[in-house]
């Protein structure tokens, strides 16, 4: 099997989306906001474990950004790195972890705290925003981005053009947003790559 590097031997093609992101805890749990679950942190007789995984670095800054907003100690989260999300989703369910922060799809059974989007989403509307719970810094948004290989580069010519008349179609934003709930539109890999690299700087700046 031929290995392939993300980081070296891809080049970022284009957006089709964004995904919001959600704290997100036992469908069951007696939380009912934030405040709830800083204290139970804060109070817990032990570690707290955030379930996240490697292949998404915006999960564990934002629950860097979330400790820090809510003073809450280092030693009383443990981050649980899962291989994929539904490994994450069973975690929490079966109460391995306490809680997650991450892009919504997967976990549309779980519940959620504050959603990480401008203002709050159609499919839940009775989940606040993180500027809403005091949480201004909750903004971060996860790009869905297709990415091509190096090697081949005559694809990588024609595939954008053919990008675009697909997201130009009427038919195309109601199945985006099956994914991206919040914002489906389409993006060169120079617009993904600038606004993955703004909501990068602007998370670091609250770590």
């Amino acid at each position: 099997m031929l290995f392939r590097s993300r980081q070296t031997d891809f080049i970022l093609s284009i957006g089709i989306g964004k995904n919001t992101l959600a704290i997100m805890v036992h469908p069951h749990s007696p939380h009912k906001d934030i405040k709830d679950l800083v204290n139970y942190i804060k109070n817990k007789n032990g570690e707290t474990f955030m379930a996240s995984t490697l292949t998404s670095p915006a999960s564990k800054m934002l629950n860097d950004i979330f400790m820090k907003q809510y003073g809450i100690p280092e030693n009383k989260v443990k981050v649980i790195n899962y291989k994929t999300t539904p490994e994450i989703k069973f975690a929490i369910e079966n109460k391995e972890a306490d809680y997650s922060i991450f892009t919504i799809p997967e976990f549309d059974q779980l519940k959620f705290l504050a959603v990480s989007s401008p203002k709050r989403l159609s499919n839940f509307p009775n989940v606040p925003t993180g500027a809403e719970v005091g949480f201004k810094e909750f903004t971060l948004e996860s790009i869905l981005l297709f990415a091509v290989p190096k090697s081949n580069g005559k694809f990588l010519e024609t595939f954008e053009a053919d990008m675009k008349k697909v997201c130009a179609s009427p038919e195309f934003e109601p199945i985006a947003k099956i994914r991206a709930p919040h914002i489906s539109y389409c993006m060169t890999g120079r617009e993904s790559s600038e606004t993955v690299r703004n909501e990068l700087e602007i998370g670091r700046a609250h770590v």
